[in-house]
């Protein structure tokens, strides 16, 4: 499935953020079957199931899986302490976001989850606050230890997690990177995450951020990708992480500046992402994505982008993500965890399972040390002499079991020459910056407009940027006119100006504030240093 054409996606994308909510870390993951990738188009719509074997249930399930039998033995004793939990339950109904499907497979996908939903409350008449997401294969409910019990029994079910909250977007990265099978039954799928790590320092991958959801305020739940800041306002990650989402704008934040999902660090909010043009999300052949920030990050080390892959058996390289530490269980990390694994000329083990390109290299193959669930969009980096600074692979799927001897991680590799110049196009050949020539500005309230001057820093070509005003102790309509808009500057042009109306009015209310953001620049251009502006209105009462 071909779904690089940026334009074409933004089209398809007719769903709102309201279940980008999150998946709390006691989420149990039973395994995954295989699903068909194929153009939204033209072809099939790109489906992926959780799935169960016929008739089994959590219970019978539990009976090999330790970790699973002592979540489910948490929740009984949660149960009968306060009398009912509250949980999230997904169904093994085979799912897209609506931005991938075709109206057919919409119509089918929404029938088969309201099916499942309505199976599941039959079997549970007790349960309360019983709510079935409209268009994701999850139900949140409350029960008491009886109703527990007949949940646990249920088939059909594939994770019972803590807190009644999802977090679609994890769950969905986790089973493209984990589509494909292997014919071993016991090795049925493919996804990548970190075990066998450690926790990172502070200082290491200063550049690593987070992908989350916008809309859930917790760090750690919101975490569905990673990625690698490579410049001010650009980041690189995999185009599996990036694709179906509808208004990255409204949906996603980039976490930066920590290696905790503890609510250090700030978000960024994404401008838009463009996914590179030979992207197969079947064959995960060109696995690459640059997202743009809306605003810069200045304070942050950046990792350089390799001119040149590992060439020597051996090589030690270096992988970091928030990703599952644990096989089948959702066991997220709050610190960032690290593993130094070694580069492997030939992946035939991978190759199995899909065609291995010139666009990934491989890394790994350690027993109990591997890249897994969750670290989808995290670097690969190598240490050519200043630390592991230098980006040579972005995480892009590998086996299900993660840290099987012999079976390392796929990468996409970043110096691969159609994968690095898609890179530098975007982001290294920016024909320069646009700002405001202050980040301060100043108006007496009687003069009744401010002139706000925007500067580029060449004047080769035409450019644009957009803009908007935001209070502060300043108020639209009684204190200023609020606005947005576009400036254009034509080929020649160094400055444009913004002017913004001030209300003069009487009250006696002290000096004011409100601020103007750029944003959206013309492709090719960043946004400077002072993307940003203040202005203070001075009372004149």
């Amino acid at each position: 499935m071909n779904l690089c054409n940026h334009a074409g996606r933004s089209d398809r994308r007719r769903y709102g953020a309201k279940a980008w909510a999150a998946l709390t870390v006691l989420g149990l993951i039973m395994g995954i079957g295989p699903a068909a990738a194929e153009s939204a188009a033209k072809q099939p719509s790109l489906r992926l199931s959780e799935t169960v074997p016929a008739g089994s249930s959590l219970r019978q399930l539990a009976e090999s899986n330790p970790a699973l039998a002592a979540a489910l033995a948490a929740f009984r004793a949660e149960a009968a302490a306060k009398g009912s939990v509250t949980v999230a339950v997904k169904t093994a109904v085979a799912f897209a976001p609506e931005t991938l499907l075709t109206q057919a497979d919409v119509l089918a996908q929404r029938r088969e989850i309201a099916a499942a939903a309505a199976a599941l409350r039959k079997a549970l008449p007790g349960a309360r606050h019983f709510e079935a997401l409209q268009d994701k294969p999850y139900v949140v409910l409350e029960v008491d230890a009886a109703g527990l019990s007949r949940l646990e029994t249920h088939p059909g079910l594939v994770r019972i997690s803590a807190g009644g909250e999802v977090q679609w977007a994890r769950d969905f990265v986790q089973l493209r990177s984990s589509r494909f099978v292997d014919p071993s039954p016991a090795r049925s799928d493919v996804s990548p995450r970190i075990i066998g790590g450690t926790d990172a320092g502070r200082d290491v991958h200063p550049f690593q951020v987070a992908l989350l959801s916008k809309e859930q305020s917790n760090n750690l739940s919101a975490q569905f990708c990673g990625g690698v800041l490579v410049a001010q306002i650009h980041i690189v990650t995999a185009a599996h992480c990036v694709d179906f989402w509808s208004n990255p704008a409204k949906q996603v934040d980039v976490l930066v500046g920590t290696q905790q999902l503890d609510g250090s660090g700030r978000r960024v909010a994404v401008q838009r992402d463009f996914v590179h043009p030979g992207y197969n999300s079947k064959t995960a052949d060109y696995d690459v994505a640059v997202v743009e920030l809306a605003a810069p990050v200045t304070d942050i080390a950046f990792a350089k982008v390799a001119d040149t892959q590992p060439n020597t058996a051996g090589t030690r390289l270096r992988t970091t993500g928030w990703g599952t530490r644990t096989p089948n269980v959702a066991d997220t990390p709050v610190a960032l965890q690290m593993a130094d694994v070694p580069f492997v000329t030939t992946c035939s083990s991978l190759g199995s399972l899909r065609p291995i390109t010139s666009r990934m290299i491989c890394a790994g193959g350690e027993a109990g040390k591997s890249s897994c669930e969750g670290d989808s969009g995290g670097p690969l980096t190598i240490n050519r002499g200043a630390g592991y600074t230098e980006l040579v692979g972005i995480v892009s799927w590998g086996i299900k079991d993660c840290g099987a001897a012999g079976y390392p991680v796929a990468y996409a590799n970043v110096a691969e020459t159609s994968i690095r110049s898609f890179i530098q196009k975007i982001v290294f050949t920016s024909s320069g910056t646009i700002a405001f020539s202050a980040a301060t500005q100043s108006v007496k309230e009687g003069e009744r407009r401010v002139t706000l001057t925007l500067q580029r820093s060449s004047v080769e070509g035409a450019a644009r940027v957009s803009f908007g005003t935001a209070n502060g102790t300043a108020l639209n309509r009684a204190d200023y006119r609020g606005t947005s808009s576009t400036v254009r500057f034509r080929k020649g042009q160094a400055t444009a100006t913004i002017t913004i109306s001030i209300t003069n009015d009487r009250k006696k209310e002290g000096d004011e504030t409100f601020t103007v953001t750029l944003s959206k620049p013309s492709i090719g251009w960043a946004l400077g240093r002072t993307a940003t502006t203040v202005v203070t209105i001075t009372d004149n009462d």
